[in-house]
């Protein structure tokens, strides 16, 4: 702080009093300046405190990426559950892991160096190795890892388990035709789906040729293929149609029994007439 030197001139008392004003105005306007000036301080310091910590968190996170084996587990199997931490040495990452629902028992955990990818950049590979106990759907809550870039939790996920093959349990499935035309016209085509009414996920969906029905007599009838979004929401089988004669185009009811599943399959009518060329000649 600066110093102040007041001046008292031996002139009169009047000139002395306004000499000792003049100074006390500037060191009052000084240390107003100067109380203003740390008040900014204090205010900066509290935005810097709650700002840079959220930032300097975000960048320290790591790196996770999680991998299970195999991609279609079945109740009584192993599974393999893998954390992929980026960072280089194992000694320095560790994980909290949360509390394991019903359905899996925890044998033991690995960890070691990986390397991810084709640069033989070494991340840290954490592996938990389950047996299934039960089947349908098992969520993971979120895992914490810790490594000296900072913390983070990975985000909860399912992992669906499928029934045993030797489950005695049998399940019962009703299936429908969809995209049934009212009625075709000879050398018109039509393609039709076979859905299994109510899918359920936790069964894996038979093979399409296993739906695959006797072909009537006097026409075409394609399997087509089904992509994994059909799949997924239950459809098991994807046919082109193309009547060669008139009548009712017919593909009987039938009873499919695979594996411990049985599946009901309605009948099929569609009623087909003569091209208008046809029926002119």
């Amino acid at each position: 702080m600066q110093n102040w030197i007041i001046d008292l001139p031996r002139t009169t008392r009047k000139t002395r009093t306004r000499s000792i004003k003049i100074s006390i105005v500037r060191v009052g306007s000084c240390w107003f300046v100067v109380k203003i000036f740390n008040k900014i301080l204090s205010y900066l310091s509290v935005v810097l405190l709650i700002l840079l910590p959220p930032i300097l968190y975000a960048q320290e996170q790591p790196r996770i990426m999680i991998q299970t084996a195999p991609d279609r587990p079945v109740e009584g199997s192993m599974l393999t559950l893998t954390l992929l931490v980026d960072h280089s040495n194992p000694d320095e990452v560790n994980v909290m892991a949360p509390p394991f629902t019903d359905g899996i028992l925890l044998d033991f955990m690995l960890k070691g160096p990986r390397v991810v990818n084709a640069d033989a950049d070494r991340w840290t590979a954490i592996e938990f190795r389950f047996t299934l106990t039960g089947s349908g759907t098992i969520t993971f809550e979120p895992f914490t890892v810790m490594t000296p870039q900072g913390q983070k939790q990975t985000e909860p996920f399912d992992i669906i388990v499928q029934k045993s093959p030797d489950s005695n349990e049998t399940i019962y499935f009703r299936l429908s035709w969809e995209n049934v035309p009212a009625n075709l016209k000879i050398g018109e085509n039509a393609v039709v789906s076979l859905r299994v009414n109510n899918w359920n996920r936790t069964v894996v969906l038979p093979e399409s040729g296993l739906f695959l029905p006797p072909v009537p007599m006097g026409h075409i009838v394609e399997s087509l293929p089904l992509s994994e979004k059909e799949k997924s929401i239950g459809i098991a089988l994807k046919l082109r149609i193309i009547p060669l004669q008139s009548g009712v185009l017919t593909i009987a009811n039938r009873r499919l029994t695979i594996e411990n599943a049985i599946y009901e399959v309605p009948v099929l009518r569609i009623p087909v007439s003569r091209a208008a060329k046809t029926e002119q000649q």
